[in-house]
């Protein structure tokens, strides 16, 4: 499968592996086996710095950016998915590394086992904040076209449907600043997503726009 991701992706990934490389060389020594924990914590330390730079409070200042736009979100969410993946493979690298840490005691293999099931507990947390994580950057990508939705359609009551807008053929500028809005979003969510993420982010899109429409029109 193909992602576009940020430069800064590369560089973690080079340290990844640079890491699993140590603890290849030294597998054999269980104190070093135990070191492995480092990688869970390193993954979710770029899982809250991904966080924080999109969805945070303080998020246009971590990232260093004037607004915050569907770009960036979708952006962040092909980050989160394609670490969710990547994740599963450092754990089953890591566990490998175990597996064939040579012939230990059954005392070291007491310890190893110990370890082992640690490491799984830990990778699967990780791979949990990922996956939430990418529900969350698309709630908020819903949540921004609902919101701008319920903007655009507020001076709607005032609107003739009876005596259409001057030129016949015209459309009403509610209508107009949504489908600008729809197209602005859609451009973003298609370039970074994978078609099934990007077909479920606009279908709950206008999922909302049938709700808040046919809301204000009953009104």
């Amino acid at each position: 499968q193909n992602y576009i991701l940020p430069s800064s992706v590369g560089a973690v990934l080079s340290n990844l592996r640079a890491y699993l490389m140590l603890v290849h060389y030294f597998k054999n020594n269980i104190n070093n086996v135990i070191s492995q924990s480092y990688l869970p914590e390193l993954l979710k330390t770029i899982n809250l710095k991904i966080h924080q730079s999109v969805l945070g409070a303080q998020a246009t200042k971590t990232a260093g950016l004037k607004h915050i736009t569907t770009k960036h979100l979708a952006l962040a969410g092909e980050v989160c998915r394609f670490w969710s993946v990547v994740v599963a493979d450092i754990e089953r690298a890591c566990l490998s590394e175990i597996n064939n840490g040579g012939g230990v005691g059954s005392k070291d293999g007491e310890q190893i086992n110990k370890v082992r099931k640690a490491i799984m507990k830990e990778f699967e947390e990780v791979r949990g904040l990922f996956g939430e994580q990418v529900v969350d950057v698309y709630d908020k990508l819903v949540a921004i076209m609902r919101d701008t939705t319920l903007a655009l359609v507020q001076g709607l009551k005032a609107t003739s449907f009876v005596n259409p807008q001057a030129g016949g053929d015209s459309v009403n500028s509610y209508m107009e600043s949504i489908v600008k809005k729809t197209l602005t979003i859609a451009r973003s969510v298609q370039r970074y997503l994978p078609a099934e993420e990007y077909d479920g982010v606009l279908t709950r899109i206008f999922g909302e726009y049938e709700k808040i429409l046919c809301g204000k029109y009953n009104e």
